[in-house]
């Protein structure tokens, strides 16, 4: 294949035909192999997509951005946590251990019954490998 010209806006013709497609796998697929094998730079990739999703931005700061949101509707006090970047990998990270039971009751809820199921199949909690920094509370 060889492309002309440079590039521009503009608008997909009508009688434009699909040349590739490339297709990654659902965020539910994602989930066991990803808490599975602590991979820190799906988790980065992951921040900044729920950024892009949720917040039009696909930046870090807007991932945490919406990760804050999410914490502080599993009933998490914003006092007790401090999240820096998606992986938790940062020594700024810190987080209660109140806050995390917090999230995890929250995924246990039906509506966060694939969660709750996909991270009881992840060896990350069963074998403790979460790398975790908590502040006392």
């Amino acid at each position: 294949m060889s492309v002309a010209g440079g590039l521009h806006d503009g608008v997909t013709p009508a009688a434009a035909r699909r040349v590739a497609l490339d297709k990654s796998m659902t965020l539910g697929e994602i989930m066991v192999p990803f808490l599975k094998l602590s991979n820190n730079m799906h988790a980065e990739a992951l921040a900044k997509t729920l950024g892009a999703v949720k917040a039009g931005e696909g930046t870090w700061s807007a991932g945490i951005d919406v990760i804050d949101e999410f914490l502080r509707g599993a009933g998490t006090d914003p006092s007790t946590r401090r999240i820096v970047d998606g992986s938790g990998l940062s020594r700024g990270d810190q987080i209660s251990a109140q806050a995390v039971s917090n999230v995890l009751l929250k995924a246990r809820r039906p509506a966060g019954s694939r969660c709750c199921t996909t991270l009881c199949r992840s060896s990350a909690i069963r074998t403790g490998s979460s790398a975790a920094r908590s502040t006392t509370g």
